[in-house]
Protein backbone atom coordinates (compact mmCIF):
# COMPACT_ATOMS: atom_id res chain seq x y z
CA UNK A 1 0.00 0.00 0.00
CA UNK A 2 2.67 2.30 0.64
CA UNK A 3 4.61 2.05 -2.58
CA UNK A 4 1.33 2.98 -4.26
CA UNK A 5 0.83 5.62 -2.30
CA UNK A 6 4.57 6.98 -2.65
CA UNK A 7 4.25 6.53 -6.87
CA UNK A 8 1.43 8.35 -6.75
CA UNK A 9 2.97 11.15 -5.10
CA UNK A 10 6.42 11.25 -7.47
CA UNK A 11 3.60 11.02 -10.71
CA UNK A 12 1.42 14.10 -8.94
CA UNK A 13 5.03 15.83 -8.01
CA UNK A 14 6.26 15.22 -12.10
CA UNK A 15 2.76 17.48 -12.79
CA UNK A 16 3.64 19.68 -10.29
CA UNK A 17 7.01 19.95 -11.31
CA UNK A 18 5.83 20.99 -15.20
CA UNK A 19 3.49 23.21 -13.93
CA UNK A 20 6.42 25.21 -12.55
CA UNK A 21 8.39 24.81 -15.36
CA UNK A 22 4.95 26.30 -17.61
CA UNK A 23 4.80 29.75 -15.29
CA UNK A 24 8.56 29.71 -14.92
CA UNK A 25 8.83 30.52 -18.90
CA UNK A 26 5.76 32.22 -20.11
CA UNK A 27 7.30 33.21 -23.14
CA UNK A 28 8.50 30.03 -24.11
CA UNK A 29 4.64 29.01 -24.01
CA UNK A 30 3.31 29.59 -27.34
CA UNK A 31 6.63 28.36 -29.00
CA UNK A 32 6.61 24.98 -27.45
CA UNK A 33 3.16 24.01 -27.93
CA UNK A 34 3.68 21.83 -31.07
CA UNK A 35 6.80 20.20 -29.55
CA UNK A 36 4.70 19.67 -26.24
CA UNK A 37 1.67 18.42 -28.42
CA UNK A 38 3.46 15.78 -29.89
CA UNK A 39 5.62 15.05 -26.97
CA UNK A 40 2.58 14.24 -25.49
CA UNK A 41 0.92 11.96 -27.98
CA UNK A 42 4.41 9.72 -27.88
CA UNK A 43 4.11 9.07 -24.42
CA UNK A 44 0.47 8.08 -24.63
CA UNK A 45 0.87 5.99 -27.42
CA UNK A 46 4.53 4.40 -25.36
CA UNK A 47 1.71 3.94 -22.38
CA UNK A 48 -0.50 2.43 -24.24
CA UNK A 49 1.53 0.01 -26.49
CA UNK A 50 3.45 -1.25 -22.90
CA UNK A 51 -0.14 -1.70 -20.91
CA UNK A 52 -1.09 -3.56 -24.00
CA UNK A 53 1.67 -5.58 -23.90
CA UNK A 54 1.70 -6.34 -20.38
CA UNK A 55 -1.67 -6.57 -19.18
CA UNK A 56 -3.97 -7.77 -22.42
CA UNK A 57 -5.29 -11.34 -22.34
CA UNK A 58 -7.51 -12.53 -25.16
CA UNK A 59 -10.34 -12.66 -22.34
CA UNK A 60 -13.92 -11.04 -22.33
CA UNK A 61 -12.76 -9.30 -19.53
CA UNK A 62 -10.07 -7.50 -21.20
CA UNK A 63 -12.37 -5.93 -24.32
CA UNK A 64 -15.20 -5.20 -21.76
CA UNK A 65 -12.89 -3.11 -19.41
CA UNK A 66 -11.35 -1.92 -22.51
CA UNK A 67 -14.75 -0.63 -23.62
CA UNK A 68 -15.50 0.68 -20.12
CA UNK A 69 -12.34 2.82 -20.49
CA UNK A 70 -13.56 3.71 -24.84
CA UNK A 71 -16.80 4.94 -22.84
CA UNK A 72 -15.62 6.56 -19.75
CA UNK A 73 -13.97 9.01 -22.31
CA UNK A 74 -17.37 10.58 -23.07
CA UNK A 75 -17.88 11.68 -19.65
CA UNK A 76 -14.42 12.44 -18.43
CA UNK A 77 -11.90 14.04 -20.57
CA UNK A 78 -8.77 14.43 -18.35
CA UNK A 79 -5.70 12.36 -18.92
CA UNK A 80 -4.94 12.52 -15.22
CA UNK A 81 -8.01 10.31 -14.19
CA UNK A 82 -6.91 7.70 -16.89
CA UNK A 83 -3.39 8.21 -15.55
CA UNK A 84 -4.62 7.11 -12.28
CA UNK A 85 -5.73 3.99 -13.69
CA UNK A 86 -2.43 3.40 -15.50
CA UNK A 87 -0.82 3.68 -12.10
CA UNK A 88 -2.90 1.16 -10.49
CA UNK A 89 -1.20 -1.80 -12.34
CA UNK A 90 1.43 -1.43 -10.16
CA UNK A 91 4.60 -1.41 -12.85
CA UNK A 92 7.64 1.41 -12.65
CA UNK A 93 7.70 1.54 -16.43
CA UNK A 94 3.81 2.79 -16.09
CA UNK A 95 4.92 5.47 -13.80
CA UNK A 96 7.53 6.36 -15.41
CA UNK A 97 6.14 7.35 -18.96
CA UNK A 98 3.41 9.20 -16.41
CA UNK A 99 6.25 11.23 -14.77
CA UNK A 100 8.03 11.91 -18.00
CA UNK A 101 4.53 13.06 -19.23
CA UNK A 102 3.27 15.56 -16.53
CA UNK A 103 6.81 17.09 -16.36
CA UNK A 104 5.83 18.06 -20.14
CA UNK A 105 2.08 18.99 -19.73
CA UNK A 106 1.94 20.12 -15.96
CA UNK A 107 -1.29 20.62 -13.79
CA UNK A 108 -3.92 22.60 -15.85
CA UNK A 109 -6.48 22.90 -12.90
CA UNK A 110 -6.91 22.14 -9.21
CA UNK A 111 -9.59 19.76 -10.45
CA UNK A 112 -7.35 17.74 -11.97
CA UNK A 113 -5.81 16.20 -8.92
CA UNK A 114 -8.76 14.97 -8.21
CA UNK A 115 -9.46 13.51 -11.10
CA UNK A 116 -5.71 11.71 -10.63
CA UNK A 117 -6.67 10.27 -7.36
CA UNK A 118 -10.56 9.02 -7.74
CA UNK A 119 -8.77 5.55 -9.54
CA UNK A 120 -6.86 5.33 -6.30
CA UNK A 121 -10.17 4.10 -4.43
CA UNK A 122 -10.27 1.28 -6.83
CA UNK A 123 -6.85 -0.23 -5.10
CA UNK A 124 -8.51 -2.32 -2.94
CA UNK A 125 -10.69 -4.10 -5.54
CA UNK A 126 -9.25 -7.82 -5.74
CA UNK A 127 -8.76 -8.67 -9.88
CA UNK A 128 -6.31 -6.55 -11.61
CA UNK A 129 -8.93 -4.00 -14.20
CA UNK A 130 -7.51 -1.03 -14.18
CA UNK A 131 -4.24 -1.34 -16.83
CA UNK A 132 -7.20 -2.09 -19.90
CA UNK A 133 -9.60 0.55 -18.61
CA UNK A 134 -6.41 3.12 -18.75
CA UNK A 135 -5.79 1.74 -21.95
CA UNK A 136 -9.33 2.38 -23.25
CA UNK A 137 -9.51 5.57 -22.06
CA UNK A 138 -5.86 6.87 -23.42
CA UNK A 139 -7.11 5.67 -26.92
CA UNK A 140 -10.07 7.60 -26.78
CA UNK A 141 -8.26 10.60 -25.68
CA UNK A 142 -6.01 10.09 -28.64
CA UNK A 143 -8.52 9.83 -30.95
CA UNK A 144 -10.05 13.26 -29.70
CA UNK A 145 -7.02 14.65 -30.05
CA UNK A 146 -5.47 13.58 -33.19
CA UNK A 147 -9.45 14.51 -34.41
CA UNK A 148 -8.71 18.34 -33.43
CA UNK A 149 -5.38 18.68 -34.86
CA UNK A 150 -6.29 17.02 -38.34
CA UNK A 151 -9.71 18.86 -38.13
Amino acid sequence: MLEVLFVYLVVLLGFVLGSLIRRGVPEEEKDSLKYRRYIEIFLLFGLIFFLIGTFFTLSWQSFVFFAVGLALTLLVKRTLFYIGFALLSFNLVAASFCFVYGLSTGIKDKYSVVFFLLPFVLFFVPFNFAPMIAVGGFVGLLVRCLHHNFY
